[in-house]
């Protein structure tokens, strides 16, 4: 099985920089992707996002995505921090984790993924992995809270990843916050 990966990402009204920002990864037959959700807007957030992004490059993927989240947490105290949640992919099967404010979706439906409470570099409670088989056919979206928690896959459910990424983003997005949508997709290969 192989994944199609999209995203779109708009500043705050206002502000030229997003604090959003979106990481994907592949290493060898895994694959890292997430989306992270700096606080605020404009030019600190967006530095705080972007070295979120520059960590989970180079970060070591075998301590899996609670282990990634923890790493993110001691090396953004001092910042303002940041909410995120992250996905790796292998073998068939989709292991999730988050904190704060990053949300997933999933068309067909799965078990949510229940974010932890807090913010990476100043508190966080327990890291709580979310697992389950990916499907072909499955499309998985990933999103600040810069898009409407009503957002709705289904609308968008015969449209490539890019394409409803884009549709998302413009019809459920917030102009008030950075919005950010990644959108991805399990193909039989």
């Amino acid at each position: 099985m192989s994944l199609q990966l999209a995203w779109v990402n708009r500043p705050a009204t206002g502000e030229s920089l997003s604090g959003d920002a979106v990481v994907v990864r592949r290493s060898g037959k895994v694959t890292l992707f997430g989306v992270v959700d700096a606080l605020g807007h404009g030019e600190q957030a967006h530095h705080v996002a972007q070295r979120t992004v520059t960590l989970l490059q180079d970060a070591a993927l075998d301590v899996g995505v609670d282990g990634l989240l923890k790493m993110l947490h001691r090396a953004l105290h001092g910042t303002r921090g940041a909410g995120a949640t992250l996905c790796l992919y292998a073998d068939g099967a989709l292991h999730a984790a988050g904190v704060g404010n990053v949300e997933v979706r999933a068309l067909p439906s799965m078990a949510p993924v229940i974010a932890s409470p807090g913010i990476l570099g100043s508190r966080v409670t327990d890291v709580r992995v979310w697992r389950t088989a990916l499907n072909p056919g499955t499309r998985v979206a990933v999103f600040t809270d810069g898009i409407s928690e009503r957002v709705d896959l289904e609308s968008t459910r015969l449209q490539p990843p890019q394409a409803a990424a884009q549709q998302l983003l413009d019809v459920w997005g917030r102009h008030n916050d950075d919005a950010t949508i990644l959108v991805v997709d399990a193909e039989e290969t």
